[in-house]
């Protein structure tokens, strides 16, 4: 745990567990498997993949930053944007000793913002926004190694073992859309790049809504954002006057 009431986790192994605990309570599991149309199907709904099809009576959508053309105008929703993450290698015990010694896992509140938290192994973690549209530049990541050096000098003989980057999905409100595509389709996105806390609360709200509960958040239509065809000049330009603002927000302290 790091501050009063914070913390973090390692996202993989709590996404292992999640899986585990649905498997036990007998949930088959596919991966690999990626639907490629949806159609009504009677009563029910056909969900197609490269492998094969199924047939189900609702279908629940959560394919946040990855969300493409499997429901027309659900990719419209939300913006994708690219977010990567460094990693040394496991620190020695003298450069520990000076970086985060409480443990602290540290976000910071600018417009453009960096975290950062060293793990179980002693590697410094460090992540950002990216500054491509596509997560495979290779020279991705190469802004976070500077910044990291900027905040910790004493980080310039560290090895930089780990880098990788993903898809997390903004929306113009900041807050994550749960909606109603048609009779039992559902989708849940928008986490805007907090999918750990909030990817497991829409899961909470989805699972409701498909027990005929009710969820406690609000069941929207799709909703699509104007002007989508023109998100990576979008995206560009909150970068931009993002970080004007920070520095101007810095200079005034």
């Amino acid at each position: 745990a790091s501050g009063q009431g914070g913390g973090s986790v390692q996202q993989l192994s709590y996404g292992r567990g999640l899986a585990r605990a649905a498997q036990g309570a007998g949930a088959r599991l596919f991966g690999g498997s990626r639907a490629k149309a949806i159609t009504r199907q009677g009563k029910e709904w056909l969900i197609e993949t490269a492998k094969g099809s199924l047939q189900a009576p609702q279908v629940l959508i959560g394919t946040n930053g990855y969300t493409d053309g499997i429901w027309p105008g659900l990719r419209q929703t939300v913006v994708p944007v690219v977010s990567v993450i460094s990693a040394t290698k496991p620190l020695s015990p003298n450069l520990l000793a000076g970086i985060l010694p409480g443990g602290h896992a540290v976000s910071e509140t600018r417009r453009i913002l960096y975290y950062y938290r060293l793990d179980d192994a002693g590697r410094f973690v460090m992540g950002g926004r990216g500054v491509h549209p596509e997560v495979r530049d290779p020279s991705e990541g190469d802004h976070l190694r500077a910044t990291a050096l900027a905040y910790f000098p004493q980080l310039a003989g560290a090895e930089w073992e780990f880098n990788w980057s993903g898809y997390v999905a903004m929306t113009p409100e900041h807050a994550p859309r749960l909606c109603r595509l048609d009779e039992g389709v559902y989708a849940g996105l928008g986490f805007n790049g907090r999918g750990v806390a909030m990817g497991t609360m829409m899961g909470k709200q989805m699972a409701a809504l498909i027990c005929g509960e009710d969820p406690d958040m609000p069941v929207e239509p799709l909703r699509p954002i104007p002007f989508h065809s023109f998100r990576a000049l979008g995206v560009a330009w909150f970068r931009l006057t993002g970080h004007w603002l920070d520095r101007r927000d810095q200079q005034a302290v």
